[in-house]
């Protein structure tokens, strides 16, 4: 018999009939295992005791290879001659099998005695001298386009030793390739596929692994192939590299262009249909095209959503063989600023502020009266104060509203504007025994004439007097002015109303915010307001028609008359 593996590890028994073998005779009982013969068992009485052989019982024995296993036996009877024995070969009977035992038989005599050697061998295997480890090596780990290499396989035992089989005949093992494409597969053999078988010889063996493009595309351009090697159940691997450069893709989104902020109203809120470019834009490697989140946004979906501001991600994405390629906007949306701003209590445009001219005296932030200074005759005076080339003001306030009913951004200052004006007495003219704030201060004897002739003198325009300036008759008289500069403001209103009105018709969608609408509110009507007051100064002039001024001034002869009727009655 023959084993056919290596590794295979034989226990034996031996049986002997008879137990007691007669006078004179013996026997021997030899087995062979894998090329090595051992004299497992030997008997012998009188003159057929040998005495030069050994037994040796080599059970249990690994054969490390494949070999033969065998048995045989010799018996030993009186010869013709004297003092001496005969050898004769005991006969052998076909060894009989049985799963992993065999059984093998031998049959002699002994003088007139039957012989019988029975040789019961049980096998099993150890492991280690069997394929462990299958190793796949190629020589280059990546291929591109239509190319090749080399898959070299080896085979080891446990021992980490060379797997040669039986007599190094051939061993037959099976390789796979496993990627996402029919272009990748191996050679070997005669065969040509994504399994072949191939042979290894002495522990050593080889294929070709392929990529061939024509026979498929590789998705984006790369792939990670896996080679599995299966020899005698025993399983190796390798990856593999794939790539092939295509065309690569590319994209742009093209409506909007740029990171954009909508302002939406109750009813404002447009579907926006975003727009890409992207190329190649034909042939094999056209991309596919997708949207995050899609290529329409309806705003009414998101209206309720918005606090302050919704920022929306919209991203484009184009895939295709030749890889992939994106591009990104974010759409800001927020309300128009009127769904927020304050309602105008009172609906319609605003009617144009009110004007309040507030006097001051001995100056005003560097400004005085230049009479008082320069003209000797000035007992006083007033003037409206200048500001480049404006009147001068007090801080005014402004208010926005939107007005929901007509629709209309509405700016409103409920305050009247206080207007700085310069009304003052030149004491710096008038002596101080001159001055006359109270008619009972007179000396009576003086009341019926030089103070009468001084208070008489106030009726003409630049009056002199003796020894006494009336300063009540000065005040109305520079007063009757400043309501003369208030009237002229009034009249010039309508030219202010109709630049109000011009500011008072900003839309909705006017201003992205409440603030923004603040802003812009005040900067318009201050450019109003700085023309109008430009206006009103450029028109005001004191001493226009100076030869009038007195009669034009009623108040001023009702307080002259008054005062004279007090002074002297009679």
């Amino acid at each position: 018999m023959k084993t056919t593996i290596p590794g295979v590890i034989l226990s034996g028994s031996l049986s002997i009939s008879p137990g007691a073998i007669p006078n004179n005779t013996g026997y021997e009982v030899w087995v062979n295992l894998g090329g090595s013969s051992f004299l497992i068992r030997k008997d012998g009485t009188g003159y057929c005791l040998d005495t030069t052989a050994h037994e040796m019982n080599p059970f249990p024995i690994t054969l490390p290879g494949c070999g033969a296993i065998g048995m045989s036996a010799r018996t030993f009877v009186p010869a013709p001659w004297v003092w001496s024995c005969a050898v004769r070969e005991a006969g052998l009977q076909t060894p009989q099998v049985s799963g992993n035992t065999a059984i093998f038989v031998a049959n002699g005599t002994l003088w007139y005695t039957s012989f019988t050697a029975t040789l019961t061998v049980t096998a099993s295997l150890d492991e280690s001298y069997q394929v462990a480890q299958v190793i796949a090596e190629p020589e280059s780990n990546s291929l591109a386009c239509n190319s090749a290499t080399v898959v070299d396989v080896t085979i080891l035992d446990g021992f980490g030793n060379l797997f040669a089989g039986c007599s190094n005949a051939p061993i037959m093992g099976t390789a796979t390739i496993q990627a996402k494409g029919l272009y990748a597969y191996l050679e070997g053999n005669g065969q040509a596929g994504q399994t072949i078988e191939f042979t290894l010889s002495g522990g050593q063996g080889s294929f070709l692994a392929v990529l061939d493009t024509s026979r498929g595309i590789i998705s984006g351009g790369s792939d990670a192939a896996i080679v599995t090697v299966t020899v005698n159940g025993v399983q190796g691997s390798t990856d593999l590299l794939l790539s092939c450069q295509y065309p690569p893709p590319s994209i742009t989104i093209t409506n909007p262009m740029s990171d954009t902020t909508i302002y939406l109203s109750a009813t404002n809120q447009p579907t926006i249909m975003l727009g890409e470019e992207h190329a190649p834009k034909e042939g094999q490697f056209i991309p596919s095209i997708s949207w995050e989140p899609s290529p329409t946004i309806n705003t009414a979906e998101y209206f309720d959503q918005i606090q302050d501001s919704l920022v929306i991600p919209v991203r484009v994405i184009a895939e295709s063989d030749g890889g992939v390629a994106a591009d990104s906007v974010s759409i800001t949306l927020k309300k128009n600023a009127c769904e927020e701003a304050p309602q105008c209590a009172v609906p319609g445009a605003p009617i144009a502020p009110s004007f309040r001219v507030v006097p001051r005296e001995n100056g005003f932030n560097g400004t005085y009266l230049a009479d008082c200074i320069s003209n000797p005759h000035a007992q006083g005076g007033f003037l409206p104060v200048q500001e480049g080339t404006t009147l001068s003001t007090e801080p005014y306030n402004i208010s926005t509203c939107f007005d929901a009913q007509n629709g209309k951004w509405r700016f409103r200052i409920f305050e009247p504007i206080q207007v700085n004006a310069i009304l003052d007495i030149c004491e710096n003219r008038i002596p101080v025994h001159s001055r006359v704030y109270d008619i009972n201060e007179i000396e009576p004897y003086d009341r019926c004439s030089v103070a009468r002739r001084d208070l008489e003198n106030r009726r003409a325009y630049n009056a002199t007097y003796e020894k006494y300036v009336f300063i009540q008759v000065l005040l109305m008289h520079e007063q009757m002015h400043l309501l003369d500069f208030q009237n002229l403001m009034l009249e010039m209103v309508p030219v202010l109303i109709q630049r109000m009105n011009a500011i008072q018709s900003k839309p909705c969608d006017a201003f992205h915010s409440v603030e923004i609408a603040q802003r812009e509110g005040e900067r318009l009507i201050k450019q109003a307001l700085d023309y109008f007051f430009f206006l009103a100064g450029a028109n005001w002039n004191e001493n226009s028609r100076p030869e009038e001024e007195i009669h034009n001034l009623p108040a001023v002869q009702l307080l002259i008359t008054d005062l004279m009727t007090q002074l002297c009655p009679h």
